[in-house]
């Protein structure tokens, strides 16, 4: 066998079935856990990475490492220092899950508007008689603000606009505003966003000046008739605060995939709000995204290991 790739959690079989087809020697489903990868890891020329974390004494003891295939595009649990340091490639696959995670935040606005989940217990529980008690919402003209217009935020703005007639206004200070779509408008502050949102999604990285960016004094700018999606990182919201305001009235509803910790803890006040959805981080985990990450990640490590750039190389 020319190369070891250590794959600690299970990943769709066309990723295994590529490697083993390019003469790689797959390692199993190890766990999660540090010490268990560094056992497994140490002969291993490459690890194909989901959520485990990949640390420093990791990087350190598995001294053949050449490379990172990240299973995804968030890269918060690899010490990318670290990576850096020992010039190990990382890869991520951009483009896999877009689709799955556009298509998450849509159907979370849509049970919103709709209270689906509170009329499905409703009806569960013989109560039929909330048809007549509680309207719903529709979304055509209604205020979709996004926070992070990237490849996800775009795409679920695309779905939102010419899928449901909503009225798109971002917030990215980042992009390129002529790139925009004409059915996405730009503001340059996210306080004016915040304010005139009937729905607020979140699309943005873990980063030290967006940790809880959500928090009381934020959610205080928004519409008292308004709801959250997160689908993006737990670390954006502070949760307390988000349940404190849908508690007392101030926000209508709110949807979430992602939490800090994960998975969320049992006395997590969000767990007890009724105007909550919770997912449990799964967006992004649609049977084609999963194979398209397993295919993607698996295609990248056997493209550093034969010596080619791979397709979606991280800047260290």
């Amino acid at each position: 066998m020319r190369f070891e790739v250590l794959i600690p959690q299970p990943i769709d079989p066309a990723g295994v079935e590529y490697l083993t087809s390019r003469g790689c020697r797959v390692r199993m489903g190890c766990g999660a856990g540090e010490e268990d990868m560094i056992r497994e890891g140490r002969s291993c020329d490459a690890i194909l990475a989901r959520t485990e974390k990949v640390t420093r004494k990791f990087m350190e003891a598995c001294k053949k490492l050449k490379v990172i295939g990240r299973h995804g595009v968030g890269v918060n649990n690899l010490d990318l220092a670290a990576a850096k340091e020992r010039n190990i490639v990382v890869t991520v696959t951009p483009h896999a899950n877009t689709n799955a995670v556009a298509e998450h935040a849509m159907m979370l606005v849509c049970a919103l508007s709709k209270n689906v989940f509170f009329f499905d217990k409703a009806v569960r529980a013989g109560d039929f008689s909330l048809r007549d008690q509680f309207l719903t919402n529709e979304l055509a003209g209604k205020e979709l603000g996004i926070f992070g217009c990237g490849r996800i935020g775009r795409l679920f703005a695309q779905k939102a606009a010419l899928g449901f007639g909503m009225k798109v206004t971002c917030y990215d200070p980042y992009i390129d505003q002529a790139s925009l779509p004409e059915y996405i408008s730009w503001c340059e502050d996210m306080e004016t966003v915040a304010a005139r949102s009937d729905v607020l999604s979140l699309h943005l990285p873990a980063l030290d000046h967006t940790y809880k960016m959500v928090n009381a004094e934020f959610l205080a700018k928004l519409k008292p008739q308004a709801c959250l999606v997160n689908v993006a990182r737990g670390e954006l919201v502070d949760e307390a605060a988000l349940a404190e305001a849908l508690t007392a009235g101030r926000l209508a509803g709110a949807a979430v995939d992602v939490f800090d910790p994960e998975p969320p803890q049992k006395d997590s006040p969000l767990l007890s709000c009724p105007n909550v959805i919770l997912t449990p981080h799964n967006a992004a985990l649609t049977r084609e995204a999963m194979r398209t990450m397993a295919l993607q990640s698996a295609e990248s490590i056997v493209d550093v290991l034969e010596g080619r750039q791979p397709k979606w190389p991280l800047p260290l």
